[in-house]
């Protein structure tokens, strides 16, 4: 008797769903199909707003979706001003009231909280006229107390080897006993019986309902079923895409228990294809056989070549465009070549470090950086790559070096698994240096200009690296879950709730790579989120270096910090030990420094000369007002240390800085902009002069504060401290 009773509470309630998703169904059409003369719907006042009073344990979005009658609105976030200040009809979506309307509407709402686990539920729609002519509709809700679950028990499940029921169901002890839910976890369950062979498995509901205590107890029977296998495999693919190149690409064997996940991961592999625009891999029944499923593959290709282009816009390359052609077949076979053109930098000479440029660079950093390259991709089987790549261009880093040059790389990457990815390559470039005086002064002691221009000949460059990327899930990151609380409606694994990524790399170079410079680097970077309901979203970075080497090191080797994509209180590269020029040739402060002996920053140039040691942390919350919109607030914290050998540098520097941010999602990605705070105190720095020889010679050590020098208002000074970067991209 007590499986039959909850087995009817249950036929009551998929009663109660089918006609509250027909009452719903029928209410949009009825409302758009009613056969009442156009005057008498302009007669009818125009519904204001819909008020739901009394809805606490339901998502107040999943009511007001279940209602027909809908609030007038702004038909645009354009018309957003003229909503607010007045009464225009080309402004507005304009909804007039139904009474009969409102009564159904107030029964779905019923039916809802009844589906939910609240069968006693009551509603009453009022409509409430308004001073204007226009109405409120108001649904006043008791949502009474629900039947809470006492007990869940599944059964069965041990019979099939390997299947671990998770700790966390949709259907929770001590939750309303919603229909939803379930159904949510009866789903759940097949798809975890599936993955272990059973697809054809069933979940039998039974149980005790006591309407005295408002409490439930739930029973799930498992009933696997037989064990099902893959049994052949049917290709048909497009051209140019060859069926061997697919079958290579198959996550199972005939003959392994059936999987989905088997299946997922082969239309995965096909999709790192480019060729490929679309992909279905699906099970069949074998022809006189129970146990055995079929699969049946199609592949749609793409056009073999075309040509993709994009604009941006950034503080540390200000504007920049890309062109790139594609030949996504090439040859015949699954390999991808590239010919790609960018110039980047352009309009940073004008812009000349103000915003949206502020990380450009200045000077000869700024000017426009073009480049060239050709890479060429191999798929090898499911999880091989090859990659060789050359290039030539013209890289600058803000206030170190610019760079002229050409090279190569040749790299295979393995994929472990979907998210697990190791890559072997070895880079080789030849280049030729520039800007660097300071650098090779500061860093190193070479101060001469014959000693600067030696240094900054053409060289070889060839570290060999091995990068390790790790990520906790293969889901996009830009999506969010919807909140998995009571009331709510509940997708397992679609987003998670929160995600890790790690990135480590050792890299090294010398005569053995045949690379002029000796060095050995190890960089580890880790990433996460999580989401705290359905708003909020906490992010957090941690990244440390560390580099070794023989002799003197080119700039382009060495670690540097500060910047929009790590501690965004600084301009790009500026924190960490750092030196000062002037073009003063007295050796005294006289004509730049102010009687207390701080510099004038308007007649110094800061260079930062890199570190040997870095360590960075951030945190950042970021609210979503919208689908599209973000605000955020972070803290960023660095410390970038090195030996300095020439001992003119200061040896390490450290700080933390506070912002906050916006995001904008667009198509291309999220468009950011960060406002970070400087918090820093005076420091001393060398301060040198460049002579008419081009030497370098080291006047004095100066105290230098760019913020209160002159001893500037609190306005003044805090607007001084605010760096800003415009970026495409969340920052981690």
């Amino acid at each position: 008797m007590t499986e039959n009773r909850l087995g009817q509470l249950d036929t009551r309630r998929l009663r109660s769903a089918f006609l509250l998703s027909a009452t719903v169904l029928g209410g949009l059409a009825g409302t758009a199909l009613q056969p009442r003369s156009l005057r008498a719907q302009q007669l009818a006042p125009e519904v204001e707003a819909i008020v739901l009073d009394g809805v606490n344990s339901l998502d107040p979005a999943m009511v007001r979706r279940s209602i027909a009658t809908k609030a007038s609105r702004c038909r645009s976030p354009l018309f957003f001003l003229a909503c607010r200040i007045g009464d225009f009809d080309w402004a507005e979506t304009r909804t007039r009231v139904d009474t009969m309307e409102v009564r159904r509407d107030a029964d779905r709402i019923a039916t809802l909280y009844e589906v939910w686990g609240f069968p006693d539920a009551q509603t009453l729609g009022e409509v409430v006229p308004q001073s204007d002519g226009d109405v409120i509709v108001k649904f006043r809700v008791n949502e009474g107390l629900p039947i809470v679950i006492r007990d869940l028990t599944v059964r069965g499940a041990e019979a099939v080897p390997g299947l671990q029921v998770p700790a966390s169901l949709p259907l929770k002890k001590g939750e309303p006993y919603a229909l939803p839910r379930l159904e949510n976890t009866q789903r759940l369950l097949r798809t975890l019986l599936a993955e272990r062979g059973y697809p054809l498995a069933e979940i039998e509901v039974s149980g005790d309902l006591d309407h005295a205590a408002r409490t439930a107890t739930v029973i799930l029977d498992v009933q696997p079923g037989r064990l099902v296998r893959f049994g052949s495999t049917r290709i048909r693919t497009q051209r140019p895409v060859e069926e061997s190149v697919v079958r290579k690409r198959i996550a199972y064997l005939p003959g392994d228990p059936f999987s989905l996940d088997a299946l997922v991961r082969t239309e995965r592999n096909l999709y790192a294809l480019p060729i490929v625009e679309r992909t279905v891999a699906e099970p069949t029944r074998a022809p006189g056989a129970d146990t055995i499923v079929d699969v049946a593959i199609e592949v749609e290709a793409r056009e073999p070549t075309g040509f993709s282009g994009e604009a941006l816009l950034s503080s540390t390359d200000c504007a920049e465009v890309r062109g790139l052609w594609q030949h996504r077949y090439f040859l015949g076979g699954p390999r991808m070549f590239v010919l790609g053109v960018s110039a980047a930098k352009l309009f940073a000479e004008q812009v000349d470090g103000e915003f949206p440029c502020t990380s450009a660079g200045t000077g000869v950093y700024g000017k426009p950086e073009l480049g060239i390259e050709a890479d060429l991709r191999q798929f090898i089987g499911r999880d091989h790559m090859l990659i060789v790549r050359a290039y030539a261009d013209r890289e600058s880093s803000p206030g170190v070096y610019v760079q002229k040059g050409y090279g190569g790389e040749l790299a295979l990457a393995r994929s472990f698994s979907p998210t697990f990815d190791l890559m072997l390559g070895v880079a080789t470039a030849r280049s030729r240096l520039s800007a660097t005086k300071l650098y090779f002064c500061g860093q190193y002691g070479v101060c001469t200009a014959e000693g600067t221009a030696s240094l900054s000949d053409a060289r070889w460059l060839s570290p060999i690296e091995l990068t390790a990327v790790w990520n906790s899930t293969a889901a996009p990151p830009d999506l969010r879950r919807p909140d998995p609380g009571p009331g709510r409606d509940w997708v397992h694994g679609l987003i998670p709730m929160q995600r890790l990524s790690v990135r480590a790399s050792v890299a090294g170079a010398g005569t053995y790579s045949g690379s002029d410079y000796t060095y050995q680097r190890a960089l580890a970077e880790v990433r996460g989120t999580r989401l705290l309901g359905n708003r909020v979203e906490l992010a957090g970075r941690m990244r440390a270096g560390w580099i070794t080497g023989d002799g003197i090191l080119p700039p382009q080797t060495l670690l540097y910090s500060g910047g929009p994509s790590t501690v965004r209180g600084y301009a790009q590269n500026l924190l960490g030990p750092k030196v000062l020029l002037t073009r003063d040739t007295l050796a005294l402060c006289t004509g730049f420094c102010l009687a207390d002996g701080d510099v004038d920053p308007a007649a110094v140039t800061v260079r930062p000369t890199g570190g040997e040691r870095v360590l960075e942390g951030n945190l950042e919350a970021r609210l979503w007002l919208g689908s599209r919109l973000q605000v955020a607030a972070f803290l960023d914290a660095g410390r970038l240390a090195g030996s300095n050998a020439a001992g003119f540098a200061s040896r390490a520097e450290s700080n933390i800085t506070p912002g906050i941010g916006l995001r904008v999602l667009a198509d291309v990605g999220p468009i950011r902009v960060d406002l970070g705070y400087d918090p820093s105190g005076t420091r001393q720095y060398p301060l040198f002069t460049e002579e008419a020889s081009g030497d370098l010679r080291l006047l004095r050590h100066v105290r230098y504060n760019p913020f209160t020098f002159d001893r500037p208002g609190f306005f003044k000074e805090t607007f001084r401290r605010l760096q800003i970067h415009l970026a495409v991209g969340q920052a981690f």
